[in-house]
């Protein structure tokens, strides 16, 4: 989940990315970060278990430049401002990484606490989360008082030990928190929903990691209707799918759709098949209202082609990985 590699901050970089990168930096102090309440009670000693890893070495170094939010954007220029912070003092925060896969699950930093900022802020009641990682969402709901239970669902035994024994000690109110050892999207199947007022999905690190369980997400989403679903990164993938509209207008794209990601596909898609006479018209089918209805019909049409796109980002992971480790 690491979003840009550090890059240092001088006066010359920051006026180029400003005004030529259509970027915004702030300034954000140590103090401000580590005002969040999780930062600020959560400590996080190095503990490994089975090669999966929890531990305070996220380094940020002191004026170094990193993803601080999700990048709005503006439908009249088609433009997205991304906004990005910097701070004066190194910062070491919480990571969770798995040794054996060199995979990053979490990390406690800006960019992470700003993509759940909504969710937490909405949900209230008995709510769900699918994927346990460091407890982040889990603690700042635990601390609403309009939020009566968290009940986590994670499939791996090992971060549900580490998380136990290491961080949920530290919640003040950790009777509010259960965690279940399942499969998260088997479990969303067979279980009666209804008893949950707000269901997060967490349990992929990127969008091709997350393609499948999204899909599979809005079908049984669309079964429960009385139950509000959130799933993390979805604002990213609505920007591959706004990019594959954009693709498609500019003519870059061939009729093939070949070497365009599926969202990229959704989006050349919903360009064939939508009245696009005018600015007007491209600018009303890039708000993209009524996303998830538009994801589901898609996939609901073109599975077969999801699974072989999915199976080749999969193999090809694991080819990186393979040269990664020989090297």
């Amino acid at each position: 989940r690491k979003q840009l590699s550090s890059l240092r901050l001088s006066r010359l970089n920051k006026d180029y990315l400003s005004k030529f990168l259509n970027t915004h930096i702030i300034e954000v102090s140590r103090r401000e970060i580590f005002s969040n309440s999780y930062l600020a009670n959560v400590k996080c000693p190095k503990a490994v278990n089975n090669g999966l890893m929890i531990c305070s070495d996220r380094i940020i170094p002191n004026d170094s430049v990193s993803v601080y939010e999700e990048a709005p954007r503006d439908y009249k220029t088609f433009r997205q401002k991304r906004r990005y912070f910097y701070c004066k003092d190194t910062l070491l925060l919480p990571i969770l990484t798995d040794l054996n896969t060199l995979n990053t699950w979490m990390t406690v930093e800006p960019f992470e606490i700003n993509s759940f900022e909504k969710f937490i802020k909405r949900a209230s009641g008995n709510v769900l989360l699918l994927g346990c990682g460091l407890g982040y969402v889990a603690y700042m709901l635990s601390q609403k008082s309009n939020v009566n239970s968290v009940m986590i669902i994670d499939n791996n035994q090992d971060i549900i030990d580490l998380f136990n024994e290491r961080l949920l000690p530290q919640f003040p109110n950790k009777d509010k928190v259960s965690i279940v050892n399942t499969d998260g999207l088997a479990f969303l199947e067979n279980a009666d929903l209804s008893k949950f007022d707000y269901i997060n999905l967490d349990i992929w690190r990127d969008i091709p990691d997350m393609l499948l369980p999204y899909f599979n997400g809005l079908e049984i989403e669309k079964k429960n209707p009385s139950v509000r679903f959130s799933y993390w990164f979805e604002e990213r993938l609505k920007e591959e799918v706004q990019n594959g509209i954009l693709k498609r207008v500019a003519g870059s794209s061939d009729d093939s759709l070949e070497g365009l990601s599926i969202p990229e596909r959704i989006g050349a898609y919903l360009v064939d098949t939508s009245p696009i006479n005018n600015r007007n018209d491209l600018q009303e089918l890039m708000k993209l209202d009524n996303f998830r209805s538009l994801m589901l019909d898609w996939y609901q049409d073109n599975k077969d082609d999801v699974l072989s796109y999915v199976k080749k980002e999969e193999e090809f992971q694991k080819s990186i990985k393979k040269t990664l480790i020989t090297f």
